[in-house]
């Protein structure tokens, strides 16, 4: 942060974050699995004004720029049922993916409190306005290579948005 040299109770400073996120289930049986895996890839920076209120609290407030990427694929199988019961069993295979990307802008306030010089807690809101797009591909076939539905790419799906982000959570900051 920089100290205006006007106003010494403000100050300026560039923020930078980046989120990356991975979670994956694997859920095997004799009859059926069902495998899903989710990579999310977040960073945002943005411009930031402070002012110390008092000696243990800051008030903060800016404007952040943020990208957000989120891949997801299911492949799926289950054993299909028939009457009389057919040998070899059908199985039925199904695999989706779905890939997204948002950017977007917004301004943030937020209060922070000083636990001591080098770490305090702090929380903020935000509104941002999002813009992305979202692909789909969905393939659905019996294990006898009967195709239930065609392989379906849904592509170009926009999305714009505002979100408003409330303070539902609280940072533990370090300062150096």
């Amino acid at each position: 942060m920089v100290t205006l040299k006007n106003l010494p109770n403000y100050k300026f400073g560039i923020r930078l974050g980046a989120n990356i996120t991975e979670n994956t289930t694997n859920n095997n049986y004799d009859t059926t699995y069902s495998n899903a895996a989710t990579h999310t890839f977040t960073w945002r920076a943005g411009i930031e004004m402070q002012h110390d209120v008092s000696k243990k609290w800051t008030m903060f407030w800016g404007l952040d720029f943020f990208k957000n990427s989120i891949n997801t694929s299911t492949d799926q199988k289950s054993f299909y049922y028939t009457y009389p019961q057919q040998y070899p069993p059908l199985f039925r295979y199904s695999f989706t993916s779905s890939t997204s990307y948002f950017y977007g802008i917004g301004p943030f306030i937020g209060v922070q409190f000083h636990l001591n010089k080098h770490l305090s807690l702090s929380t903020e809101t935000t509104v941002y306005v999002i813009n992305g797009t979202t692909s789909n591909f969905t393939n659905s076939y019996y294990s006898n290579g009967v195709v239930i539905y065609p392989p379906n790419s849904n592509l170009g799906s926009t999305v714009n948005q505002t979100s408003i982000s409330l303070p539902a959570f609280v940072n533990l900051n370090f300062r150096f």
